[in-house]
């Protein structure tokens, strides 16, 4: 975090920076911008670029400039605008930057606690914001002339009795109105492309700061990347949300005060009644906005913990497979989606019933208005009350953008304090460097470290996630005790974790090879990240030399991208040293393995690479990078023994130390130690002691205990089983073909094209199947539900065009029976009444009125709930659906569907159909069935009006066939190129500590920002069409307000002031709604793409299994007979067998060891045994029965697994131990016990409660599997298998599991798979794997007495 000081002299260089910059200040910054007030501009517009820099005043305000992308879409699909790139004053990079500075003016004015990134947000770009609010007040202006102008002046024209009604007095009328709401619809369009561009600037610009912001901070503080994925997939909407309608809280409220001023000065003091009723509602929109704000915030804290725990599904899901978990897991999702939905439920009734009220105030108003005051003796004429209902549906339409207004403001109030948050982070701080000539290049004096602050979840989120609990009387999950008792133990207040690391002092000098070992949980891998500076500095001092660090870490980080771009990893290609890097870091076979060599495409968390594979890559990266200093987190330990030998004789000494660079290896492999210059041992935080190899042998303390137990057992093996090597062997690292290949925009030379292993994600067609509506209306409850949801939304509508009727029907019985007398000066004379007051039965009619404005509102408070309940409804049930759809799928839809996409139609997507489709829905339909209404009312004033629908109805056919399509094109390109966005930022979250290391930071940022511009692109284009087609559509309505009006001049003689003014007030109306309903017949279209998007995944026909349904009985197996007959398996149709005709059989009881070279097969056993992956051929029999035809579930409940690379969920310990609670916490200790963890346990905070933080980063690799261990230790199966279970733990915890291993499974049937062959040499047999075959399979003794056994070789090589 930068200090106070630096963040006041930033701010004081602020100005002088705009300067040095080229920036220009003052009124020459605003030149481009005036460019824009030229009527036409004349130049060449760019043609991969939207040309938002060449428009003129004209193009800008009808969005002319989109017309040939429309077009272009339209006859060739959403192709056409792939390649187009947004303007650089519009890219989140330049945007990211311009609030970065305002952002740290704010906090050296105010201090980061008084700080407001809103703010900063709005100095950023006051200017256009503030122009984009006048823009917005000149559209209400021309909103209010229509009926205070041009509605009163033709109904008075037409009510005057000196003057004849004819076509030619009044047609200046007619042209007025028409010219009226174009120039309405003109301003609204410059008032929405100004606020497009502010709000593309502002959310992308964000997302590109809170990203470069994440880069830099030291830790994320109880942020998962779940939490991240959120801010892109939903708070960037809200922001867009919040700048696009912000502007309508001033021009709505401006309708109304005009309105109501005028309303008073028109119809009297009787007129305050209707004012005080609008203005009556004011509080009550406020509050309820703000009951929605504060629902809002809360399910967004459950949004993110459902979102990061749906993501950690994914992330995990080859071991809830195997460990049968996906109903535990999916209950607790589903769990936290009911409590989210009844926190949205509550949101959405708000906004809903604000909206439905909003649309019956005028309503209400006219009716209180009418009834007091023609009660009160006063004459109502048609004339007034027409005049006055088109005055209040424009105050209608003022008020329905209020709620949207408010509600839109207070979700980006809640977005811009949560990204603050984030902003305020801590972030990494550069440690002092080195004293010129120094020889050392890392220098710790007395340093102790801690992990810093630790945030946990919100406590709100929890309490509602326990109310939702405990309220409902719905059957719980499995595990849904379990949870409620998490959440319950969960700390909220933010605190200190106490330091991790004691008093570390230790110089490392240039050149200089040290190894770092110690007992799990020692202290190894932060100390490696205290280097890094990844951790607090609590006392003392560290000083470093200049230059690049390199670092490997524990647990594999690959990206995306091809095997060669891996390695490089920014770095230019070098062929020659290139080869001797992948040589060295024995990768040269397995690249020959693979199809298109080493531009192989790695698969998303390097799905497609077996765990020494993504290790030796993050080796090779470390190696080819020449970084002065390399830090190696226990880089051998998932590799075989023999590849662990040739890498560091070849890479870490032959390489590394060699070139004069500075080498830290954590290691358990004692071995290679004693090469080691200095070594360090490692003890509960601190360093026991530290020398050279033979000091430490001469001090007989810790190290020299390490030693005599390696020693031990290397006697008792009669052979280094740490030492083994096979021969080398060093192919050449390019595939013999010639000619250069380009993909992705990259050129390759000599190799063949790679399979694309991530497959492009799908547009959709070009309209929506009517199928989704269906299905979306089978998840509300069917058909039945949605009869009674359209009848909720028409009865509503119905009771407010019935009291418009009504009421021109009223006023049509003038005074009823009622006579007047009319004297002049010879003779007085008895006629009708036409006065309304002077009928006999007024009261008749005021109570019929009022009782159906009445009816109307109940009608409406019944429609909101309707609204509310089966929207969610539908969306919660999509959402399980799709869940349980997706657990269910193969692993070969996860090996080709990035997270990212998964995650962003469970987050983005759900929020669409959970908060802005019910919302759509309801204006749509209530709008639409207005427009109906209005319709009706006008033919049934004039028929002939019927005659103008044809044409005006071909005008909007052609326009809505022909762009509606592009219009939901552009939506889904929107959604596709969001997933890559997320993707990114979870992928880099997981590889922070090496972005950073590597000084890649920067690459990243523009990687970042350039997918942001993609995405920024679609979602520009999407709103700004909708406003195109708004704008023709306005010109449509003009068309019909003219139609209408000329058909009440041409038909006057037949009717009277009532009608007429009951049809010009109606076409008013429809003149603001048509273009509207339109537009959001189009974003309901597209709305409903979301729920397409996940209704794809409810809809997948591959699910695991053959169909088999056979269940073995409940001790099944009993014996633990294990037989392949003729195994083949592959894990993608084009992909080459990964087993090739495995034939073993593995009696009851037997330890079977499996070795092999990395990505030889070793792995795939267990994977066919699982049947993760359903076999080509041939069978696995396990105690006489064929696997295949069991049901997966039992089968998978009946073998247990300790998986290659250990996971730990979100959750309790006991939860990772024990998701169904089926054991005592007494069983629980016991596992724990046997597998050396109990006294880490015992003192952790709430012991058996104790919160496991995302991937279990509060514990290390080697910990995590000491826990997995005790968890397969409660299953008690009788077939185990053990996928490189000890090949993080260090020795002589080692040695204590292969005791606990032969003591706990006893009679069990284990399959080894291991690395270190001092877990394989006391096996009863051995199997050896060589490119998915078996090589070998006989006891270890046997195997040692053939002079040809490659597992002789193997021994002899360590001879």
């Amino acid at each position: 975090m930068k200090s106070n000081g630096e963040v006041v002299s930033f701010s004081k260089s602020l100005k002088s920076a705009d300067v040095r910059s080229g920036r220009r200040t003052g009124i020459g910054k605003y030149g481009d911008g005036l460019k824009k007030a030229l009527p036409v501009r004349v130049g060449k517009r760019p043609k991969d670029q939207i040309p938002l820099e060449t428009n003129g005043l004209i193009n800008y305000s009808t969005f002319g400039w989109l017309t040939p992308i429309l077009w272009g879409v339209f006859k060739r699909g959403v192709d056409h605008v792939k390649g187009l790139q947004i303007t650089k004053k519009e890219s989140a990079e330049v945007n990211a930057e311009r609030m970065g500075r305002y952002w740290q003016a704010e906090r050296a004015a105010k201090g980061d606690e008084a700080a407001s990134f809103g703010k900063a947000i709005f100095r950023s770009f006051k200017t256009r914001l503030i122009i984009g609010v006048f823009a917005s007040l000149l559209q209400a202006f021309l909103s209010l002339a229509i009926p205070i102008i041009v509605i009163q002046y033709f109904l008075k024209y037409l009510a005057s009795e000196q003057e004849e009604v004819t076509l030619k007095g009044g047609i200046l009328y007619v042209v007025l109105l028409g010219l009226v709401i174009v120039s309405r619809g003109v301003a609204g369009s410059f008032s929405w492309m100004l606020n497009f561009e502010a709000a593309s600037r502002i959310k992308y610009g964000c997302l590109a700061l809170l990203y470069q912001k994440v880069l830099r901070v030291k830790s994320l503080q109880g942020k998962t990347e779940g939490d991240m994925a959120n801010f892109i997939s939903n708070d960037g909407q809200r922001i867009w949300d919040g700048i696009i309608m912000g502007p309508f809280i001033l021009g709505g409220p401006m309708i109304l005060v005009i309105s109501s001023v005028y309303c008073v000065v028109y119809l009297g003091p009787w007129a305050l009644v209707s004012v005080g009723i609008v203005i009556g509602f004011f509080p009550f929109m406020v509050t309820f906005a703000k009951m929605s704000e504060k629902f809002k915030d809360t399910s967004i804290k459950l949004t993110d913990k459902r979102v990061a725990l749906v993501t950690q599904l994914l992330s995990s899901i080859k071991l809830i497979k195997m460990c049968v978990w996906e109903k535990a897991f999916t209950g607790t999702v589903a769990q936290l989606r009911e409590a989210e939905a009844a926190v949205l439920s509550k949101s959405v009734f708000v906004t809903s019933l604000n909206m439905g009220v909003a649309m019956l105030v005028p309503v209400l108003a006219a009716c209180v208005c009418f009834v007091a005051y023609v009660a009160n003796g006063n004459n109502l004429s048609p004339t007034q009350a027409f005049t006055f209902v088109a005055l209040l549906n424009t105050m209608q339409s003022g008020m329905m953008t209020i709620p949207f207004a408010l509600k839109s403001l207070a979700e980006m109030a809640v977005t811009t304090r949560r990204i603050q948050e984030i902003l305020l982070l801590d972030e990494l701080e550069s440690y002092p460097a080195l004293e010129d000539g120094s020889a050392d290049v890392v220098r710790l004096t007395n340093a102790s470290f801690s992990w810093g602050k630790l945030a946990s979840k919100q406590e709100e989120a929890d309490e509602e996630l326990k109310k939702s609990s405990k309220g409902g009387k719905k059957k719980k999950p499995a595990s849904s005790e379990e949870q409620e008792r998490l959440n319950e133990t969960e700390q909220e207040a933010t605190r200190v974790t106490a330091p991790v690391l004691h008093d570390i002092t230790v110089s490392l000098k240039q050149g200089t090879l040290i190894g770092v070992c110690g007992s799990v949980g020692s202290g190894k891998t932060s100390l490696i990240k205290a280097i890094l500076g990844r951790m607090e500095l609590v006392s003392g001092e560290v000083a470093l030399t200049s230059g690049q660090v390199a670092f490997t870490p524990q647990q594999a980080w690959v990206i995306n991208d091809t095997l060669r771009d891996n390695i490089t990893f920014g770095k230019s290609f070098e062929p020659d040293r290139y080869k001797a890097v992948v040589e060295a870091c024995a990768l040269a076979q397995d690249f020959k393995t693979f199809p298109a060599g080493d531009i192989t495409e790695v698969g998303e968390r390097g799905a497609n690479l077996s765990g020494g594979q993504r290790q030796r890559l993050c080796l090779a990266r470390a190696t080819y990078s020449e970084a002065g200093v390399v830090l190696l987190d226990d880089p051998l330990s998932a590799v075989d023994s023999h590849v662990a030998s040739h890498i560091f004789q070849q890479c870490i000494v032959g390489q590394l130390k060699a070139s004069g660079r500075t080498v830290v290896l954590v290691s358990h492999q004692l071995k290679f130690l004693k090469e080691c210059d200095e070594i360090i041992v490692m003890k509960n935080g601190a360093i026991a002691e530290q020398g050279s190899h033979d000091q430490l042998l001469t001090n007989g303390k810790e190290y020299a205990n390490l030693i005599t137990l390696f020693t031990e057992k290397k006697d008792s093996s009669s052979v280094d089983p740490r030492a083994v090597d096979y021969p080398p062997n060093t192919p050449d690292v390019i595939a013999e073909h010639s000619g250069p290949v380009t993909d992705n925009g990259k050129t390759y030379q000599g190799t063949q094209k790679p399979e694309k292993l991530i497959q492009e994600e799908q547009m959709g067609g070009a309209a929506l199947d009517l199928g989704v509506v269906g299905q979306y209306v089978d998840h509300m409850g069917g058909w039945c539900v949605g009869t009674i949801l359209l009848a909720s939304f028409c009865l509503p509508v119905a009771g407010a065009t019935l009291a418009s009727w009504f009421l021109s029907f009223w006023l049509e019985q003038g005074g009823g029976t009622a006579l007047m007398v009319v004297s002049n000066k010879t003779a007085n004379w008895t006629v009708p009444s036409m006065r309304v007051v002077d009928n006999p039965d007024r009261c008749y009619y005021l109570l019929i009125y009022l009782l159906i404005v009445l009816g109307t509102v109940v009608l409406t408070l019944f429609k909101s709930l309707a609204v509310t309940k089966w929207t969610l409804t539908a969306s919660t049930s999509i959402h399980r659906k799709g869940i349980q759809q997706i657990v269910s799928s193969p692993m070969a839809f996860f090996d080709a569907t990035p997270i990212g996409r998964m995650v962003n139609r469970f987050s983005a997507d759900l929020d669409e159909i959970d908060s802005r489709l019910p919302m759509n829905l309801d204006v749509f339909l209530t709008n639409v069935l207005q427009i109906v209404g209005a319709v009706v009312i006008i033919s049934y004033v004039s028929p002939w009006f019927l005659l103008a629908v044809v044409p005006l109805g071909a005008v909007f056919m052609f326009v809505w066939t022909v762009f509606h399509r592009s219009i939901r094109q552009l939506k889904m390109l929107d959604n596709v190129t969001r997933s890559p966005v997320i993707g990114h930022l979870t992928t880099s979250i997981q590889g922070l500590a090496s972005i950073s290391a590597f000084q890649r930071a920067p690459d990243f940022q523009q990687q970042h920002c350039q997918l942001l511009d993609s995405n920024s692109v679609a979602v520009l284009l999407f709103y700004s069409a909708n406003r195109w087609l708004a704008l023709r559509l306005d010109m449509v309505s003009a068309g019909i307000a003219v139609v209408t009006g000329f058909l009440v001049l041409v038909t006057y003689g037949h009717l009277n002031p009532a009608l007429a003014g009951l049809a010009l007030s109606y076409c008013v109306q429809m003149s603001g709604l048509f273009q509207f309903t339109t537009r959001l017949a189009v974003e309901t279209e597209a709305r409903l793409t979301s729920a397409q998007r996940i209704l794809e995944y409810c809809n997948l026909r591959e699910v695991e299994g053959n169909g088999n349904t056979q269940k073995p009985g409940d001790k099944w197996p009993f014996r633990g007979e294990v037989v392949f007959n003729n195994v083949k398996l592959r894990y993608r149709e084009a992909a080459p067998l990964a087993l090739d005709d495995i034939n073993v059989e593995i009696h009851p009881g037997e330890n079977i060891g499996i070795v092999g070279r990395t990505g030889a097969g070793k792995s795939s056993l267990a994977v066919a045994l699982f049947r993760l992956v359903e076999l080509e051929s041939g069978n696995i029999v396990i105690d006489g029965l064929d696997t295949s035809d069991l049901d997966l579930e039992c089968l998978r409940r009946s073998l247990s697994i300790i998986p290659q690379d250990p996971v730990l969920f979100t959750a309790s310990v006991r939860y990772n131990l024990d998701p169904f609670q089926e054991f005592s916490d007494s069983d629980l200790w016991q596992a724990l016990e046997k597998c050396h963890i109990k006294a880490l346990v015992e003192d952790l905070d709430g012991q058996l409660d104790f919160i496991v933080t995302e991937a279990g980063a509060n514990f290390s690799v080697g910990q995590k599997q000491l826990f997995c261990m005790a968890r397969t230790l409660l299953r008690d199966s009788k077939v185990v298998v053990l996928d490189e279970a000890t090949a993080a733990i260090d020795l002589e915890t080692d040695r204590l599991m292969q005791d606990t291993l032969r003591d706990a499974f006893e009679g069990c049937t284990l399959l080894v798979i291991a690395h270190r062959l001092t877990s394989v040499v006391s096996c009863d047999r051995v199997i050896v794997m060589e490119n998915g075959k078996v090589s070998e399979y006989d006891t270890p003794e046997n195997l040692m007495g053939r002079p040809d056994s490659v597992f002789k070789s193997m021994l002899d090589a360590a001879s």
